[in-house]
């Protein structure tokens, strides 16, 4: 009985342990997301570069390197530090491109944080008519220097604050949903309004835009969005600041189990297993043949006369059923 059950429980752990390897993983703005809230498409065709501490920017500080890279910063949901706003500062200083590409998460604290007047305002962008399916999904009529037609973005915001240029605009008829019913109500803003706005920084540039997931597969193919971004990247190497979402449970499941099977392939914990495992199975079997003679052990002390071979032989019948 015990044996079924171990089989049954070894099937499953090596069941879980494959559907966590090759699942791929469904967080929001993972570029390995293939998936319709992934970037796979867009990290394939841009050439994303993942970049997991924003304080490994100093790397392309000091040697002019900045100049040929944008820092991608898409949909933030867990707050900066001021190192990381730091080194965001020094790169853009000496020339770096940042693309913030927000709605509703954290990007306004880092905005802060660089002394810009820039803001996400927050509230809901709806249009009735210029739109792709539904009033949730603006396009975007209006777009200055970026020679992209038509963008459709999906759940925005708007850019508010000043000292900034517009690159991008919605239409007249876009307004700003404040009560959530989805409708336009007197005193509401009635467009248009700036979407994606850019200004200086030292050497370098900032441009904000008030879509986190105009980037996404489900929304990158559509008219206009894969020709916005690559505009916006300027020709320049995208560094995708991955360490600014949260988590979830099967992409920290396959962190453990990557952490495992790279512990497991140094060879001193590699040898160490096969020979833990090996004095393991031989104390079992060890156990099993003391199991399996105690019976005629414990006759012969009672008797030590009798002829072991005879009582094994019994044994055995015995065990068989005979």
């Amino acid at each position: 009985m015990k044996r079924p059950v171990a089989l049954g429980l070894t099937s499953a752990i090596v069941v879980l342990v494959l559907t966590i390897h090759y699942m791929p993983p469904i967080d929001d703005f993972n570029p390995a997301n293939p998936f319709w809230n992934g970037l796979s498409r867009a990290s394939e065709a841009l050439g994303l570069s993942p970049l997991e501490d924003l304080r490994r920017l100093g790397v392309y500080t000091g040697s002019g390197k900045a100049r040929e890279h944008v820092l991608l910063i898409l949909g933030p949901s867990i707050p900066f530090t001021y190192e990381e706003a730091e080194a965001i500062r020094r790169f853009l200083v000496e020339g770096g491109l940042l693309i913030l590409a927000d709605d509703f998460g954290t990007g306004n604290e880092l905005l802060e944080m660089l002394g810009l007047d820039i803001r996400l305002d927050g509230s809901l962008l709806l249009d009735p008519h210029f739109k792709l399916k539904s009033r949730q999904l603006p396009k975007i009529i209006r777009i200055a220097g970026l020679e992209a037609v038509g963008p459709t973005f999906n759940y925005a915001t708007i850019v508010t604050g000043h000292g900034f240029k517009t690159l991008a605009s919605s239409s007249s008829f876009s307004f700003l949903d404040l009560n959530g019913n989805m409708e336009w109500d007197e005193g509401e803003p009635r467009g248009p309004f700036s979407v994606a706005a850019e200004t200086n920084f030292g050497g370098g540039r900032v441009i904000v835009v008030s879509d986190s997931s105009f980037m996404i597969n489900s929304m990158f193919e559509s008219e206009g969005n894969a020709e916005l971004a690559a505009r916006i990247l300027d020709g320049r190497r995208p560094l995708l600041d991955i360490s600014h979402w949260r988590v979830g449970t099967l992409s920290r499941a396959k962190e453990a189990l990557a952490a495992v099977f790279h512990l497991a392939s140094i060879p001193e914990v590699k040898y160490s297993m096969v020979l833990v495992t090996t004095a393991v199975v031989l104390r079992i079997r060890y156990k099993q043949v003391r199991v399996k003679r105690s019976g005629v052990e414990d006759i012969l002390k009672r008797h030590p006369d009798w002829d072991r071979k005879i009582l094994e032989m019994l044994e055995e019948d015995l065990r068989h059923g005979i």
